[in-house]
């Protein structure tokens, strides 16, 4: 018994340094949907009817950083990177080193061509989620990522890839071009 009572001030002490650090904005704990150790993400875009490489796709990588608190895992954005797919469909988007110390979660990934379907997921989903096996394929640490051609009632009718408002404008300009130039393709009013 008098083991536990000189234990209780220790875990509340413990409590309240977490409490602390976390509201200065220091990560805490691991979480297990940390972003993968990638200085640099890599791949290729390619048609999903020809297997022909899809250039100038557009490739948009957002990274948040995860707060612990008493309530749960608070995400603010930290940056956001883009990129082309080359004429061989390949993309480059260099990440962060130590993305753990960092507290930085799994990159948000999306990736956009107009008239093609589109990927709005995380890196780490590419990898493990069952959903993406058609789509996706991987040769070592590089993604080769089928988008399906669309029709124009299938342009007409789908929704675009959506970036939060809490991300700066020009971290995805790239992107607000491509979805322009879609909007024009068919002939809509940008919204």
């Amino acid at each position: 018994m008098k083991k536990l009572i000189w234990i209780l001030p220790i875990v509340l002490l413990m409590l309240l340094a977490v409490v602390l650090l976390s509201r200065l904005g220091v990560p805490i704990l691991p979480s297990p949907y940390y972003a993968d150790p990638n200085e640099v993400y890599e791949g290729r875009v390619i048609d999903a009817e020809t297997g022909k490489p899809i250039q100038e796709a557009v490739v948009l990588g957002v990274w948040h950083k995860v707060y612990g608190t008493p309530a749960g895992a608070v995400h603010q954005f930290y940056d956001a990177r883009e990129s082309l797919t080359n004429a061989d469909g390949e993309f480059v988007l260099p990440g962060f080193k130590f993305p753990a110390l960092r507290g930085l979660d799994s990159m948000d990934l999306i990736i956009f061509k107009a008239g093609y379907d589109h990927i709005d997921t995380t890196w780490r989903s590419l990898k493990t989620d069952e959903g993406y096996h058609c789509k996706v394929k991987w040769k070592d640490d590089r993604v080769i990522i089928s988008l399906r051609k669309l029709t124009i009632t299938e342009r007409k009718n789908r929704s675009l890839p959506i970036v939060g408002l809490h991300i700066p404008k020009e971290k995805y300009l790239i992107l607000l071009n491509e979805k322009i130039g879609e909007y024009k393709d068919l002939g809509r009013n940008l919204p």
